[in-house]
């Protein structure tokens, strides 16, 4: 690089005049006096004296100037009414680790700061960053934020109780509402302005038109959701809302995790779990009762502790249970129901209907295998053989239900005709003697067992036959018997008394296995 050496005019040159001793050329020129000390250099299109180490002036406007004062290095750039600062070493009062700060002004003169160099090496920015889009990116417009640094964490971290979002707040449909403090809500679509993480800590990640109104509630994605129960969760789906406290509604449409704590929807559609720790999933299922599980379609568990589970299943007693399809109901505390038609008459029972297993104890409900064990109490006042038919009425006085209706047997409305078999063993034995009895005492038994065959076709019922196979007996029991009858509709046993002698009474219990299987549907 050449040099231009000043040097003594004859005469004193006017302010902004330069004086060489060559031309000067399109080189790029080192300016020293003419000893090789740096000197000052004054250039201006006027004769206005300049006080500055470098500005460069236009007619009208100072372009350049740059600065050295005690306080600033300060440059400044002037464009028409453009101006931007850049000020370094500058200290304001409210900053005193501040090191330079970029200022900008459209008038000029009003200059405001919109980048502050500190000196632990922060860059404070006081207005928004602009990124332009990426043009190394080729499959997609993007603007990169990128750590260079092998294995570095990227951080956005939001200060005191400020949240972290994906759009600029402005109180419409485009930015949303303020969000709560310490809020993450990334959803940057939306069709209300009250769609937004508002409450303290609360979240959205993703979807569109999702609120997350409780504090620390939670929207994974979807649309139309809203988790306004403190502590609340919905995964995702269509217009599903968790409004009691720590309910959770995974996904699936229009379902509600409502009015008690810990309710959970698991999906499906239209269900609502507003029990206490209650469940609910599949179709309109309602899980109502506190501890309650509803899993069906069409169904609801009301009672505390129940569960239905299948199509068209309710369970309303305290700790009920319906399981299958087709309009099984429990309303008694303690029972199941399981199969299909079933229903319920009764507490701690089972009802298995429509099945092709024998479980326990239970009513025939319209099933195929169903076992009761029963205790009679019988009276006999004659000496004569008496055969005796106990109605539905009797056997509810005496505690028992031992009649087998028409309407539990073919309950199913698909079932019309229904053929069944009946396993019974019963035991006879004479409890106690009022009065005189002769050729009997007390302690005397029989013991027989009894397999008969039955069918309800087109409403009618019939007793098809029947075997009675006496196991062991007492003498003076010979003549007790025991046989499948008929009462109206329902199929119900008939009970011979044993044949004495005297005015006294007998008062005998009868004990009994009873399982009836249902061996053929026409459909």
């Amino acid at each position: 690089m050449s040099k231009i050496d000043i040097t003594t005019p004859a005469t004193v040159l006017a302010d902004g005049m330069l004086q060489t001793a060559n031309p000067l050329d399109a080189t790029l020129q080192v300016v020293t006096d003419n000893v090789g000390n740096s000197s000052k250099l004054l250039l201006s299109t006027t004769e206005v004296q300049v006080n500055s180490t470098l500005r460069i002036n236009t007619d009208n406007a100072e372009i350049l100037d740059i600065q050295d004062t005690a306080a600033n290095n300060r440059f400044n750039i002037n464009r028409s009414v453009q101006k931007i600062n850049l000020d370094f070493a500058s200290m304001p009062a409210d900053l005193t680790t501040q090191v330079g700060t970029i200022r900008t002004a459209i008038d000029g003169i009003n200059l405001a700061d919109v980048v502050k160099f500190q000196e632990n090496g922060q860059v404070t920015f006081t207005e928004r960053v602009k990124l332009e889009s990426d043009s190394t990116v080729t499959t997609q417009a993007s603007a990169v934020i990128q750590s260079t640094t092998s294995n570095a964490n990227l951080v956005i971290a939001p200060n005191g109780t400020g949240a972290l979002i994906a759009n600029i707040p402005d109180g419409l449909v485009a930015g949303g509402n303020a969000r709560g403090s310490n809020a993450v809500d990334l959803q940057v679509v939306r069709g209300s302005a009250i769609q937004v993480a508002s409450a303290s800590r609360s979240v959205i990640v993703g979807g569109n038109s999702n609120k997350a109104t409780g504090g620390d509630s939670v929207v994974v994605g979807g649309e139309g959701n809203t988790s306004s129960g403190l502590q609340s969760f919905i995964g995702g789906g269509n217009a599903n809302t968790a409004s009691s406290s720590y309910s959770t509604v995974s996904g699936g449409q229009s379902n509600t995790a409502s009015t008690n704590t810990h309710a959970t929807v698991v999906g499906g559609q239209s269900n609502t779990a507003s029990g206490q720790h209650s469940i609910a999933g599949g179709s309109q299922a309602t899980a109502s009762g506190n501890n309650s599980i509803c899993l069906t379609s069409e169904g609801n568990s009301s009672g505390t502790q129940s569960v239905s589970i299948g199509r068209q299943t309710f369970s309303t007693g305290t700790g009920s249970v319906a399981l299958g399809f087709q309009a099984n109901t429990n309303s008694q505390s303690y029972s199941n129901v399981i199969g299909g038609g079933g229903k319920s008459n009764n507490g701690n029972e089972n009802i298995f209907a429509n099945s092709r297993r024998q479980i326990g104890e239970g009513i025939l409900a319209g099933g195929i295998y169903q076992r009761r064990h029963s205790i009679i109490g019988l009276n006999s006042q004659t000496t004569a053989s008496t055969a005796k038919y106990y109605s539905t009425a009797e056997l509810a006085a005496l505690g028992n239900e031992f009649v087998y209706r028409v309407n539990n047997i073919a309950y199913s409305p698909l079932f019309t005709n229904v053929y069944f078999k009946i396993e019974s063993e019963i035991i006879f034995a004479v409890n106690n003697i009022i009065g005189t009895a002769t050729g009997i005492t007390i302690g005397d038994y029989k013991i027989c067992k009894l397999q008969g065959t039955g069918r309800i076709f087109g409403g009618v019922s019939s007793v098809i036959s029947q075997t009675l196979t006496v196991v062991s007996q007492s003498g003076s029991m010979a003549t007790t018997s025991f046989a499948l009858g008929l009462n109206g509709t329902d199929f119900t046993i008939v009970l011979t008394n044993p044949t004495f002698v005297g005015g006294g009474t007998l008062d005998i219990t009868t004990m009994s296995d009873n399982i009836i299987s249902e061996m053929k549907q026409n459909i």
